[in-house]
């Protein structure tokens, strides 16, 4: 992995984004502001997904202070739920992969009505 040091100081990479932090069966949400790097997931890094999230939207995202699977990263008016994290801090960041949440996926969801 590329040291991102740099990068973190870099007003042309990094971005302040809003994360939830969940809880620990996931049900609430912690908000905070989080400095990242978020850049779309490239092919190869599609490879590395379960077979039926690869053709879901995903980015991938570098923070300097940790996060865990199943938080939340609100990224352009869509939330992204992270699902794999690496533990890069010897080189100054963390790396992860979110897949973009649908309406369908949220708890919350109604589904539709059977009558």
């Amino acid at each position: 992995m590329i040291n991102q040091r740099g990068r973190f100081r870099s007003s042309l990479f990094r971005k302040t984004v809003t994360v939830f932090i969940a809880n620990e069966d996931e049900t609430d949400f912690t908000e905070e502001m989080r400095v990242a790097i978020v850049i779309p997931a490239s092919a190869n890094d599609l490879q590395r997904l379960p077979e039926g999230e690869r053709y879901l939207p995903t980015l991938k995202i570098f923070t300097q202070e940790p996060l865990k699977c199943g938080d939340l990263v609100l990224f352009r008016h869509f939330k992204y739920r992270i699902t794999s994290a690496t533990d890069w801090g010897d080189y100054g960041y963390y790396h992860y992969f979110a897949t973009r949440l649908s309406a369908t996926t949220q708890g919350h969801s109604t589904g539709f009505t059977i009558t």
